[in-house]
């Protein structure tokens, strides 16, 4: 009862007491949390012991990172810095880039096959006999990977390209000689048709059997 009276006597004692116990409070809670901090701390401590003994008893050979440990620690590391805290998150972030990535190559995948067996269905279309008993699909490809060496040895294009010159030369040619033949024909022609004239103008005919002025 004392007491009582001599809070309500003195309400800065009340206050007073009202500060000490927020600062218990306070300490309580940093107590904890370094508590936790601290078992963080001894957990971390102890995995990089475990790991660091791993380390040790894995064989020389073995410790020489994986060829494509660049593209991992990107795929792992492009967004922060890679930590023990954060290891599991951007592993399942990796993973499902990793999906992203699987599914994009499949895609590319099919359409390249497809592309494939159009361009041997054209080949079969427009050569039909060097074609004959090859088929259309990806499995039959390398019989046309054959025959694309042997057009190669044989250097068939650079012959393919000659034979199409010279064609067009003798074309070229031929219908020059054509046209000066038919130009000379044609003047023969016209020379025999003027004594046939000539001819038939000096005949006497009887009235009425040949037009007239022929």
């Amino acid at each position: 009862v004392q007491l009582e009276d001599a809070q309500r006597a003195h309400p800065e004692v009340r206050e007073l007491d009202t500060q000490i116990e927020a600062q218990r409070q306070t300490v309580s809670d940093a107590q904890g949390a370094r508590g936790s901090e601290s078992d963080k701390y001894d957990r971390s401590v102890e995995q990089m012991a475990t790991l660091s003994r791993e380390l040790e008893a894995t064989p020389a050979e073995l410790q020489v990172p994986p060829p494509d440990a660049g593209e991992l620690q990107e795929l792992f590391g492009k967004v922060d810095r890679l930590t023990l805290d954060n290891l599991e998150s951007r592993r399942e972030r990796a993973r499902g880039d990793l999906k992203e990535q699987r599914g994009q190559a499949d895609k590319d995948r099919s359409n390249a096959r497809k592309d494939l067996e159009e361009a041997l269905r054209t080949f079969r279309r427009n050569h039909p006999l060097a074609a004959a008993d090859m088929g259309e699909t990806l499995d039959d490809w390398p019989d046309y990977a054959r025959v694309l060496v042997r057009i190669e040895q044989d250097d068939l294009p650079r012959f393919e390209e000659r034979f199409f010159r010279l064609l067009n030369e003798q074309s070229d040619r031929h219908i020059a000689k054509l046209r000066q033949r038919l130009v000379t024909e044609k003047e023969e022609i016209r020379g025999r048709m003027n004594i046939v004239n000539d001819a038939l103008s000096q005949s006497q005919f009887n009235p009425g059997t040949y037009p007239p002025g022929f």
